[in-house]
């Protein structure tokens, strides 16, 4: 009634489903005339005519009018707190695509912000969106355009052989090469839970040797196929086999260790599924860390960093970022917790 009511120029608010959404959530106060509105409701329900049932709802919106809060509009500024303190100011702002500490945005953008970022886990804590807006004010309901997010990266794999698992857990190129970096100051890596093979053929592209293993023959053979394609499968030496088995043997006196541990993907919770759970899983491996001369987790970014095992060294942490075209909550693709013996 009230849309109808619209067309025929009446100003109202509740003609969308958003707004008596915005207005049921309200907490009702002493000065909110409910009786009232109860009769007016009955009216609109109960109405004998059109015309009595379009008087009902008008009603109904001029009582409720004062006790909606008004749409912002225009711009608003914007700021996003909560960050882990080694994410530095620039990452945060290419992770938001602006000004972190503060900057200019429609309502629009601010309510899209706010959607995807506010109470967003990044590392063991939580992001806050801060947007200055009026005591009686909100901001715009969120544009339907707004509310999905443009994974970019699952559109483009870089690994030519794949499985369902990968197309959601393969670490980006660039991403696996900048791991591949890490070992510079060692000829061999270990990689105990290659998959299907990305980060291997990052750490081989720089010239490093690498032993891989993994316990799923056919992903070990995915991985195989594609170290050939990228012409590195002479640098890796392939192993069907459990972590355990892999590090209960004797280990060479140096050399690196990158880890990816299975962490069940999109449906891993940070409160049932922890590191110390690997630990246990595979008892060598805090001796293959703490005899490593270079350590490298691949980590989700919503672990808590705190909980990373201590093996008598710091860890260097850093994000690893997708593309800026994706939406803002999918820029960050990972942690890189890093660590390296100091030579004397």
């Amino acid at each position: 009634m009230l849309r109808i009511a619209r067309t025929e120029g009446a100003h109202t608010r509740l003609h969308k489903r958003a707004s008596i959404e915005r207005l049921l959530a309200i907490e009702m106060a002493n000065e909110m005339d409910v009786g009232t509105l109860k009769s007016l409701l009955r009216q609109v329900v109960q109405g004998e005519t059109p015309e009595k049932v379009k008087l009902a709802a008008l009603a109904v919106e001029e009582l409720t009018a004062k006790w909606l809060p008004m749409i912002a509009e225009g711009t608003v500024m914007v700021s996003v707190s909560g960050w882990p303190p080694w994410v530095s100011p620039t990452v945060r702002n290419q992770i938001v695509g602006f000004d972190s500490s503060g900057a200019t945005q429609s309502v629009r953008e601010a309510a899209a912000t706010v959607h995807h970022l506010n109470g967003y886990e990044l590392g063991g804590h939580i992001l806050s969106v801060d947007v200055s807006v009026l005591g009686n004010q909100t901001l715009p309901p969120v544009h339907r355009k707004d509310r999905g997010r443009n994974r970019k990266h699952q559109t483009q794999p870089w690994l030519p052989h794949s499985d369902e698992q990968g197309r959601y857990s393969a670490t980006p190129r660039h991403l696996a090469e900048y791991h591949g970096s890490l070992f510079s100051s060692v000829e061999h890596v270990f990689d105990p839970f290659c998959g299907i093979g990305g980060d291997t053929i990052g750490i081989a592209m720089t010239g490093t040797k690498v032993w891989a293993s993994d316990h799923d023959k056919d992903r070990l053979g995915l991985a195989r196929e594609n170290a050939r394609q990228f012409g590195v499968e002479e640098a890796i030496q392939y192993r069907h086999a459990d972590a355990n088995t892999v590090f209960s043997q004797t280990l060479p006196d140096s050399y690196g260790l990158f880890l990816d541990p299975p962490w069940d993907g999109p449906n891993w919770d940070p409160q049932s599924m922890k590191l110390s759970d690997w630990m246990k899983a595979w008892p060598f491996l805090r001796f293959a860390m703490e005899a490593a001369q270079v350590v490298v987790i691949k980590l989700p970014r919503r672990f808590d960093v705190s909980a990373l095992p201590g093996i008598g060294r710091p860890w260097t942490l850093s994000l690893g970022l997708g593309l800026p075209e994706d939406n803002a909550a999918d820029r960050v693709r990972l942690i890189t917790a890093h660590t390296a013996k100091t030579k004397h």
